[in-house]
């Protein structure tokens, strides 16, 4: 596995899923840490709070298998003033979603999952608040695929691997602040 490369180093790079991969940390305990207001990286997110970071703009929920495709995003979604909270399958995504639906502003979830894949995750978080914006992310670009995740009410969809810009401009555009 290739060495973690130092922070200053990371942040200056342009931060695709591509450049690098992390070492694994647990996401246990996401669902308390929603329920309490509190991000996987609370301790980070006290010192950013504590160094005069903007406040929050919402929580996002990222639903991926892969950790490491999961901590690169959370990274980038904080980098974006939002609070990040991470799951690792489809059917994890929707029990937290379903605790606290009115808390998660966005949806970032992957669409090839074992177990509960993204099209099904996406009809179960439908189901529960049909309003919720989501992104889906594949590694197909597939325009078929695309229309039938449309017609289920994804916000949109994003390539991997993608770049910060790309992800805060679709964020954004999820989100209506286009």
């Amino acid at each position: 596995m290739p060495a973690r490369r130092p922070a200053a180093e990371r942040q200056s790079m342009h931060d695709s899923i591509s450049d690098y991969n992390l070492p694994g940390n647990s996401d246990a305990g996401a669902a308390s840490q929603i329920a309490s207001g509190a991000s996987p990286d609370s301790h980070r997110c006290g010192k950013m709070a504590a160094a005069g970071a903007r406040r929050s703009r919402g929580t996002i929920l990222i639903v991926d298998d892969e950790e490491c495709v999961r901590r690169l995003a959370q990274r980038q979604i904080e980098g974006m003033g939002f609070t990040a909270v991470t799951v690792a399958s489809g059917s994890e995504g929707v029990q937290l979603f379903a605790q606290q639906p009115d808390r998660i502003r966005c949806v970032l979830l992957d669409l090839m999952m074992p177990g509960m894949d993204g099209a099904e995750t996406l009809r179960r978080l439908k189901n529960i608040r049909r309003n919720i914006p989501v992104v889906v992310v594949s590694g197909y670009g597939d325009p078929e695929v695309l229309l039938r995740l449309q017609g289920l009410g994804a916000s949109g969809m994003i390539g991997k691997p993608y770049a910060v810009a790309a992800l805060q401009a679709k964020i954004d555009e999820a989100l209506g602040e286009a």
